[in-house]
């Protein structure tokens, strides 16, 4: 099993790219970039990735808030939202998908890191606990979370999948 799988659905292509560099420059792998919600749409919904980094604000029709509520009745995914700056009524309507994190723009490598990590964490702590595999009592502030085809351990400050775990605590 490979690094965890990140989505990047974001039209601003300076944005989108530094998003990219700075997740695969920490071992993720970004399964694409998308500028409007309904390029993305098929690709979440067929190939869904282990997170997904929405702009709210997006050009085409539909908002990622929209892209978000669609993908969500079919997939359960995490969700971190991306936003420059939102109304109250927009913020509100956000919080409603129940995102796992939020990213204000502009942000830096620490802060984006901060909210995936966060966004993983939070999914965790949303899944049933029987689901979720207990990581090496030993490994200080390890934590896991599943995924579709297996499952992902926190530890030494990145996400390793379990397997690749293993083998480093041999």
């Amino acid at each position: 099993m490979d690094a965890p799988v990140i989505t990047i659905v974001e039209d601003e292509l300076i944005v989108a790219e530094d998003l990219r560099q700075t997740l695969e420059g920490e071992g993720y792998r970004v399964s694409g970039c998308f500028d409007t919600a309904e390029a993305a749409l098929a690709h979440l919904l067929e190939s869904p990735p282990d997170l997904v980094m929405v702009d709210i604000r997006l050009k085409g029709p539909m908002n990622g808030i929209e892209l978000t509520e669609i993908v969500r009745k079919a997939r359960n995914l995490p969700v971190v939202y991306i936003t420059a700056n939102a109304d109250e009524e927009t913020y509100r309507r956000a919080k409603r998908t129940k995102p796992q994190a939020f990213l204000v723009k502009p942000f830096n490598p620490r802060t984006l890191l901060a909210a995936v990590d966060l966004a993983f964490y939070n999914f965790s702590e949303n899944q049933e606990a029987e689901d979720i595999l207990q990581a090496d009592a030993l490994e200080r502030k390890a934590s896991s979370f599943p995924v579709a085809d297996g499952f992902f351990i926190r530890a030494g400050g990145r996400h390793r999948t379990w397997p690749e775990y293993c083998t480093e605590h041999r």
